[in-house]
């Protein structure tokens, strides 16, 4: 399963900048992404955001109004949190086939 990470900014060199950090701290953490650009300004306003670039992983923002680098921890420790969850889901689904 790909974890769904949503980049939300006009499309700004900072926009750019946020998605390929998340796309190279994804491919170092060997995980599987889905990443979704959204620039339109009333689906901007839907998340709330007020400043970009924003990135939302899984449903949580955990960047807003900069480049992730300054978020890098919090950001990692959301693809781990991800992972974690996702492996113990396909494992419950795993056994409860087996049983």
């Amino acid at each position: 399963m790909d974890i769904d990470i949503k980049i939300i900014g006009p499309g700004c060199i900072k926009c750019l900048e946020a998605a390929n950090t998340v796309r190279v701290m994804a491919k170092e953490h060997g995980l599987l992404v889905q990443i979704d650009k959204i620039g339109n300004t009333e689906r901007i306003a839907e998340f709330g955001v007020l400043l970009t670039p924003a990135v939302v992983v899984d449903g949580d923002m955990k960047c807003a109004g900069q480049v992730p680098l300054a978020s890098l921890a919090t950001i990692s420790y959301a693809f781990k949190a991800s992972k974690i969850e996702r492996d113990k889901k396909a494992a419950e689904k795993f056994y409860r086939k087996s049983t």
